[in-house]
């Protein structure tokens, strides 16, 4: 099939369709949210682990945390 009978295929088949009358409750909308949120958490984890995957290719490397060694583990308990 060439690609002018391809698309004159689909555009009959999309001109065909009949519209659904579909209910959308208040539901939906919490779902579409909730995908909406997801989608940027998931996206903002992936993109700083592969910034760290580049950055480790260059050679970069994170700053270490410095740990303040004169805070004892546990306080000790005041005695009276």
């Amino acid at each position: 099939m060439t690609i002018l009978r391809k698309a004159a295929a689909v555009a009959i088949l999309i001109s065909m369709t009949a519209p659904a009358h579909a209910y959308l409750d208040g539901a939906t909308a919490s779902i579409a949210l909730q995908a909406i949120i997801g989608f940027f958490a998931a996206w903002g984890l992936y993109s700083r682990r592969a910034i760290g995957w580049v950055k480790g290719l260059f050679g970069i490397k994170q700053p270490e945390l410095e740990i303040d060694e004169t805070l004892e583990a546990e306080p000790e308990a005041e005695t009276k």
